[in-house]
């Protein structure tokens, strides 16, 4: 009979209990999605916040108290990883990128997946970091070469992308670990 009542209940318990789960749950997220889970000391926190707010002139101000923007924090994350994941294509996330990257960030650590995710932002974010010093030909994490990720994209933008990046030497011939090419990957 406890039985029976508690599986009449179940859609009360969830009805009450629901929305605080999910509260709960975005809460845990935006903490996270602000760097919480990454960097520990409150210089690190505080940039990681001016990066997600993109608050350029507050992360220019942090940027000399954060120390060094490629030291891998907690999960492996770095300062400048977590600013080219959380940036656009707009003209105060290149500002951003721009400032780091003149403060010191690398371009290709850690395994190149700046450019992995400057791609995904748009043909400005890459050019960016090309002109920085990204290279195309590096492997990322599943040893192919970095270029590689526009041939999956399926925006009009990608095709701009791919010109801009086969201008900047990308090597068409570069195999990935176990034989495939470009086309291949394209497909």
């Amino acid at each position: 009979q406890l039985t029976y009542t508690i599986f009449l209940a179940l859609p009360l318990i969830q009805i009450v209990l629901g929305p605080l789960y999910e509260k709960t749950q975005h809460a845990i997220w935006a903490r996270g999605a602000r760097g919480a889970d990454y960097f520990f000391w409150p210089a690190q926190r505080r940039l990681a916040n001016a990066i997600y707010d993109r608050d350029v002139e507050r992360a220019k101000q942090l940027m000399p108290a954060a120390g060094d923007l490629n030291k891998p924090y907690s999960k492996g994350e770095t300062l400048f990883r977590f600013a080219i994941t959380n940036v656009d294509d707009s003209d105060s996330s290149l500002e951003l990128i721009r400032a780091m990257l003149a403060t010191g960030a690398n371009p290709n650590y850690p395994r190149a997946e700046p450019l992995f995710f400057a791609i995904s932002s748009g043909r400005r974010m890459t050019k960016l970091l090309l002109e920085a010093g990204a290279d195309p030909n590096a492997l990322d994490s599943a040893d192919r070469p970095v270029w590689w990720s526009v041939l999956s994209a399926s925006k009009d933008e990608d095709l701009t992308t791919l010109r801009l990046l086969l201008d900047r030497v990308a090597d068409v011939k570069e195999r990935d670990r176990e034989g495939g090419s470009a086309a291949w990957q394209s497909i």
